[in-house]
């Protein structure tokens, strides 16, 4: 099996988790009513003698904040539920025994990994996005929202928006390569979320120790960006190297 075929399969059990697409369903109807209540909140609605009772004001900021919660926790829970699901329900071993090249394994499942996530967060969001699009372009132009948009471009530059961004996919890419080699050490048990969480605890404290010993309160933003892409680089690296070792030692 190739590495295009492995990561096929990957996608297709994506679009057939139910419980998770039912989940996604449910977290983007949530969030079209909170993006709805805080526009109405944002255009003063609220002010007028007919407002709604405080009540329900108070109970829909109350829904917010945990709508908000649970969209963090889903998206922040799914990755490992990727490369965790393989090894409880054996497909991992199966895959092994049928002769799959574990390394391109190993990199199928980062794949999916990325991709997956990406998509959910994609179809929980997009509604909301478009709505508050509408809102505004009806209100302020359609030309007046694209020169809006570009003065917070021509602000970002000024802290070098570009870097900003490149070290915020590294940082990404980091912590789902840390997750992954995390699930892969404890072969997708229940102690996943816990490594990882310690890992990021030594990350944390090894970057922390480099910042001061190379001194970059000394230097200028876009030389900090560089440095902490750098470290998220170093780290896919590492946890890549230490994941995929594993992975081809593993007896699954």
């Amino acid at each position: 099996m190739t590495g295009k075929q492995i990561f096929k399969m990957e996608m297709f059990k994506f679009m057939k988790e139910k419980s998770y697409m039912i989940t996604a369903a449910i977290l983007a109807v949530l969030n079209i009513i909170v993006t709805l209540f805080i526009m109405y909140i944002v255009n003063g609605f609220t002010t007028d003698t007919n407002g709604i009772p405080s009540a329900f004001a108070s109970m829909m900021v109350f829904v917010t904040i945990f709508v908000l919660f649970a969209n963090w926790l889903f998206l922040f829970l799914y990755p490992f539920h990727i490369i965790s699901v393989d090894y409880k329900n054996n497909v991992m071993a199966m895959l092994v025994a049928s002769g799959v090249n574990r390394t391109k394994l190993f990199f199928s499942k980062i794949g999916a990994v990325i991709i997956c996530t990406v998509l959910l967060s994609i179809a929980i969001t997009i509604i909301p996005v478009l709505i508050i699009f509408i809102d505004i372009t009806t209100k302020v132009g359609v030309q007046q929202f694209i020169d809006g948009v570009s003065s917070i471009f021509s602000g970002l530059q000024s802290i070098d928006g570009f870097s900003l961004i490149v070290m915020m996919i590294f940082s990404y890419l980091a912590s789902l390569m840390t997750i992954t080699a995390s699930a892969i050490l404890v072969k997708g048990s229940n102690k996943t979320v816990s490594l990882f969480i310690g890992f990021s605890i030594l990350i944390s404290l090894v970057s922390g120790v480099l910042n001061q010993v190379i001194n970059t309160n000394a230097m200028d933003n876009a030389s900090r960006l560089f440095v902490q892409s750098l470290y998220s680089v170093i780290t896919i690296l590492i946890f890549g190297f230490i994941g995929v070792k594993t992975l081809q030692k593993q007896i699954l």
